[in-house]
């Protein structure tokens, strides 16, 4: 229970950064990231303003959202059942796998004017 409760929080306080990066054609730009699920795309915003004193636009934005973050194909088991003679083969997931919170990476792509 204190790991996952130490999992969640982790998660829930997801990191918040600013990295320069430079595009294909050689123009530098900054990449704002606000992940985690307490965090929305106007944390990035607010990272954009404190780096550029207010002053930036916006290149672009990417959000996505993994609903089953811990599960891979090794989690993965097969079952089979039966029913009216039929044979039925499933995938899941581990059975012990309970932590099934979403994870939600968010970037902005910006430069300073």
């Amino acid at each position: 229970m204190k790991k996952a409760l130490l999992l969640f929080l982790f998660f829930l306080s997801a990191c918040a950064t600013v990295k320069p990066m430079y595009m294909k054609d050689g123009v530098m730009v900054y990449k704002a990231t606000c992940n985690g699920i307490a965090r929305d795309i106007g944390d990035c915003y607010v990272l954009a303003s404190e780096q550029c004193a207010g002053n930036f636009e916006v290149v672009d934005t990417v959000e996505n959202q993994y609903d089953d973050l811990f599960k891979t194909n090794k989690d993965k088991v097969k079952e089979t059942t039966y029913e009216n003679g039929k044979k039925i083969e499933k995938t899941k997931y581990d059975p012990f796998d309970t932590f099934d919170t979403p994870m939600v990476k968010r970037s902005m792509f910006f430069y300073c004017k």
